[in-house]
């Protein structure tokens, strides 16, 4: 997997200035936290904007069995905690975000690998404030 010494799953993303941009802030992570670390996007990034009590956002992404993911994801000004995850086709959580932060990573210390390939939901929820966000799903490349 290419490298950038000193730069880790765990901390590429320590020192980041956010600017609460959701899409500059997103693009920022991305570029510490994907290419040095071997990482690749599924897609372009998602932009939109959601509120605390408002039916989370989902997404269908399409995931290999066996491949390795990350997500990332930023709140705009006025996002107090962004959660976001994966589900499988069956309804089961792949990886969720726990952290009551506007800034989730998942998984924190590294990429998850999933079983099921297919149609998977990528889900966004606002639990305290509103606002913009963007996500971006990112694929270990081989």
């Amino acid at each position: 997997m290419p490298g950038t010494p000193g730069v880790t799953h765990e901390s590429c993303f320590v020192g980041i200035d956010l600017t609460r941009d959701p899409q500059v802030d997103l693009a920022s992570i991305t570029q510490r936290c994907g290419a040095p670390l071997g990482l690749v996007p599924v897609g372009g990034p998602i932009v939109e904007t959601l509120a605390a009590g408002q039916p989370m956002h989902e997404y269908g992404v399409d995931v290999e069995a066996g491949a390795c993911y990350r997500i990332f994801a930023v709140g705009g000004r006025g996002v107090e905690d962004l959660d976001t995850g994966l589900k499988d086709p069956a309804g089961a959580w792949v990886s969720k975000d726990i952290l009551d932060d506007a800034f989730p990573i998942l998984n924190p210390n590294g990429p998850f690998c999933v079983k099921q390939g297919g149609r998977h939901k990528l889900l966004v929820s606002v639990a305290k404030g509103s606002g913009s966000y963007a996500v971006q799903l990112l694929k270990v490349s081989r």
